[in-house]
């Protein structure tokens, strides 16, 4: 069985939850270290397929992107990519020996799961 999992940046205080669009997170496979492969789907929806060519996510404005089809088990999402006027994600996560910076773990999990990614303008 597959779990969803949604990801959406939004400001930091930004009390309404904004969607940042144009920020650009690979998810990697906490077990191997390994980028997870996609399929886009639509704009804001990506299917995990071991033969995808897609290995970026790209938030849209107003709805949080879905990746489709993760296991139960540990990731790590990495900003590869701020949306502009913004900064990528101040925290790092070290896996197996492997740090990765502006990053940030998730945990999918048998329910439904919304992580957040906040970060700070650029001053």
């Amino acid at each position: 069985m597959t779990y969803p999992l949604q990801i959406k940046k939004i400001a930091r205080g930004d009390a309404s939850e904004k969607v940042l669009p144009g920020a650009e997170f690979q998810v990697i496979r906490e077990f191997d270290n390994s980028v997870v492969k996609l399929t886009k789907v639509s704009d804001t929806e990506y299917k995990v397929d071991p033969e995808g060519t897609v290995e970026a996510i790209v938030t849209v404005t107003e709805t949080p992107v879905t990746v489709e089809g993760l296991n139960a088990e540990n990731y790590v999402l990495v900003e590869t990519k701020a949306p502009q006027g913004y900064n990528l994600l101040e925290s790092s996560v070290t896996v197996n020996g492997t740090e990765y910076k502006h990053a940030q773990q998730v945990t999918v999990s048998n329910t439904s799961n919304t992580a957040k990614a906040q970060v700070a303008i650029v001053e």
